[in-house]
């Protein structure tokens, strides 16, 4: 496994990555954007781009791709409700650490479906239950002592008491599995009624998926599958049942409410391949950090997504007059309908890059082009500090201004105790758009 930061390249040597001369990785990874390869003379420079987590390039070699910037993926992926990228073509051991998120909801329930096909195809466990009962079909073993007393308390003289041993699916094992669908369902059910579940889509189905491959497993809510020390790892699997460690591992860590480590390996549980496109869910992330805080303080204007054209988001036209061109900027404040001042008092554009002292040009024009199409009076530029003491300090710093327009950059330092810091942020950006006149 080579270890390697987002954007960054990597020298191999040509055997990792050729067979026979030809380019040797996976077909589905051919056409994505998770890498670019660039073969040389003697040696194969791969590039990592935007996407953090474990790829696999071929049955030799596997990339750890990490943050450029110091962060907590865990909290970032919980505040923004971003999933990962599942590669199904592709399994991994993850670590564990801290409690479960709502993005992971669907993780889990795809990655609990598929062990439990697997299992299907390789067959459900079955156990020996002893079962005793009064017949007049005598079958099994009968308890003479028993039948004997029954006819003489009783009078029944065509019936017997046996006992027989019986093979059944309802074991600790598969209850285990079954409870891990079943936690899970009642997990998503309660951000269904907090309204945080909406992306989805296929989890239900491969939960229901779950209930009917373990048909004829009770579900034991006391968890009482716990004690069993092959379900815990206290005992090892027989070997013909092996298929079922990743399974119980993963149901476990279910149970547990535990989130998967997504930058690194692990020995914990064992998942698709998941990767996290980071410029997507960092801007999520601070958009949504904004959203929570306006709720929860009530604010006297709106924070919305202005990559959605409104009126569901805050999306525009660039241009007053002429022809029709988008403006999305990443986050728009409005105004709510007869409040006093300009209408839309702040535009945050999003850069998921080491912040400079002076932002790129690049992004200064698109910037001051939000501005004034909207006829804002500030826009704030929000990045991630550099690692260590490289770049501008952490907080909101004036860059200039172009006629009536503010120019800010707000620096997000993520390496450090980061609920403060999303409170802070917030705070400062709902005082410069309730300040602006």
């Amino acid at each position: 496994m080579q270890h390697i930061e987002e954007f960054e390249f990597l020298t191999v040597p040509h055997q990792d990555v050729l067979r026979d001369g030809r380019l040797d990785i996976y077909p589905w990874l051919q056409g994505t954007e998770y890498i670019e390869i660039r073969v040389g003379a003697t040696s194969t420079r791969i590039q990592a781009k935007g996407y953090v987590g474990l790829i696999p390039i071929n049955d030799r070699l596997i990339l750890e791709v990490v943050p450029r910037v110091p962060l907590s993926i865990p909290r970032i992926m919980e505040v923004s409700g971003e999933s990962p990228v599942q590669l199904l073509h592709s399994f991994r051991s993850y670590a564990t650490e801290g409690a479960m998120y709502p993005s992971l909801a669907a993780v889990y329930a795809a990655g609990l479906r598929l062990a439990v096909e697997e299992i299907l195809q390789n067959g459900l466990l079955k156990v020996y239950e002893r079962r005793e009962e009064v017949t007049s079909f005598p079958h099994g073993r009968i308890d003479l002592g028993r039948t004997t007393t029954q006819q003489t308390a009783r009078g029944v003289q065509h019936k017997a008491t046996i006992s027989y041993f019986r093979r059944t699916v309802d074991n600790s094992v598969n209850q285990c599995l079954l409870y891990a669908a079943w936690r899970l369902t009642q997990y998503v059910s309660t951000l269904q009624a907090s309204g945080m579940d909406g992306r989805h889509r296929r989890l239900g189905q491969d939960l229901n998926a779950v209930w009917q491959h373990l048909g004829g497993v009770s579900l034991d809510r006391s968890e009482g599958f716990l004690g069993d020390p092959f379900v815990t790892g206290a005992r090892t699997l027989p070997p013909l049942r092996a298929y079922y460690r990743p399974a119980l591992d993963l149901a476990l860590a279910i149970t547990g409410r535990r989130a998967v480590v997504v930058e690194s390996s692990g020995s914990s549980v064992r998942l698709p391949s998941l990767l996290v496109d980071m410029s997507t869910v960092f801007e999520a992330y601070v958009r949504q950090v904004l959203v929570l805080a306006q709720r929860a303080n009530r604010w006297p204007l709106e924070v919305l997504d202005g990559n959605i054209l409104a009126p569901e988001g805050g999306g525009s036209q660039l241009l007053h007059s002429g022809r029709y061109v988008k403006a999305t900027p990443d986050i728009v404040f409005r105004r709510r309908p007869g409040a006093p001042g300009p209408q839309h008092p702040l535009l945050v554009e999003v850069k998921y890059k080491p912040a400079l002292d002076v932002p790129r040009r690049g992004d200064l024009n698109q910037v001051i082009s939000y501005g004034m199409a909207f006829r804002a009076p500030a826009v704030v530029i929000a990045a991630p500090k550099a690692k260590g003491t490289a770049g501008p300090r952490a907080g909101l710093s004036w860059i200039g201004n172009v006629e009536s327009l503010d120019i800010y950059q707000y620096v997000l330092d993520l390496s450090g105790d980061l609920p403060a810091a999303e409170r802070e942020f917030a705070a400062v950006l709902e005082q410069v758009a309730v300040t602006v006149v």
